[in-house]
């Protein structure tokens, strides 16, 4: 039996917040490994994945900024330090789409 062909579209992945260990991912990933299925994903889908990715990123990144400006009683805390760090939309996009190469690469 040949495998059938997947071409996954951007809402995909954004439905699932890029999260990768979802059930649906996984179960995708099982059926990718046991060739029933075969993922393919074209350079648009990959192109606009990324650009929704950083925009979720960016948005992401203004919600904590909100935040941090509003809970200022914290600032005065040790212990929620990293949640009024100010977050690189940079590295925080490098490490989601490195999440993204990996299970690229899984499947």
């Amino acid at each position: 039996m040949l495998p059938h062909y997947v071409y996954p579209d951007t809402e995909v992945f954004v439905t699932h917040h890029h999260s990768y260990g979802t059930p649906r991912f996984v179960a995708l990933s099982e059926w990718v490994s046991k060739g029933r299925l075969e993922l393919v994903l074209t350079d648009v889908t990959t192109r606009e994945v990324e650009v929704r990715l950083r925009e979720a990123v960016h948005d992401d990144c203004m919600l904590q900024r909100q935040f941090v400006d509003k809970a200022a009683v914290l600032r005065n805390t040790v212990t929620q330090q990293a949640a009024i760090t100010a977050l690189s939309e940079e590295e925080l996009f490098a490490e989601l789409w490195s999440q993204l190469e990996t299970f690229l690469a899984t499947v």
